[in-house]
């Protein structure tokens, strides 16, 4: 069984006045934040797949052979 996690789109594109980029402080794109039941755990801008795997690994009961 697999932990809850959610997964949001990642966002290539910002406006650095928009609302949204203000409420979740984006700075640099992509960013990815990793929530569950609501509560942030861990935020980092990157391209590196690995840490974005590694992160994914951390949050989720998943193995490297189920991705």
């Amino acid at each position: 069984m697999f932990r809850s996690l959610r997964v949001f789109r990642v966002i290539n594109e910002y406006d650095e006045q928009s609302e949204v980029a203000e409420r979740l402080r984006i700075k640099a794109v992509p960013l990815f934040h990793f929530y569950r039941d609501g509560v942030l755990l861990e935020s980092f801008p990157t391209r590196d797949k690995e840490r974005i795997l590694a992160a994914i690994l951390k949050y989720t009961s998943l193995t490297p052979d189920n991705i």
